[in-house]
């Protein structure tokens, strides 16, 4: 048991390094701070502000937009907020899970890198 235990906790442990190792590289979709900007393909509305935050930038994890990823803070308050748009494709939970993770590692300012 104590076997099977310590087997699970070295893949447990494993798992970021190996999500971290794989992440995408963001382009920089180069909208103004002051400009509404709006999904193509799905007419989301991402505006500059909103309820106290404000957008720093709007990213695209591939070449298509169908990863999109809209950050939104208020450095005053300490206040971060990410808007994550993507096709799922492929209805499973745990593919979800590992995009939004693979997001957050990649935002230096929350310090979870290595």
């Amino acid at each position: 048991m104590r076997a099977k235990l310590g087997a699970l906790l070295l893949m447990l442990l494993a798992l970021p390094a190996t999500a971290a190792a794989q992440q995408p590289q963001a382009r920089d979709l180069g909208v103004p701070a002051g400009v509404t900007w709006q999904h193509a393909r799905t007419d989301l509305i991402l505006p500059p502000a909103v309820d106290g935050l404000t957008r720093t930038g709007i990213s695209d994890l591939g070449g298509e937009e169908l990863d999109v990823v809209a950050s939104y803070e208020n450095r005053d308050e300490g206040v971060v907020a990410t808007v994550y748009l993507y096709a799922t494709g492929v209805p499973d939970v745990p593919l979800w899970f590992d995009r939004a993770l693979a997001t957050m590692m990649a935002r230096p300012d929350y310090g979870l890198a290595g």
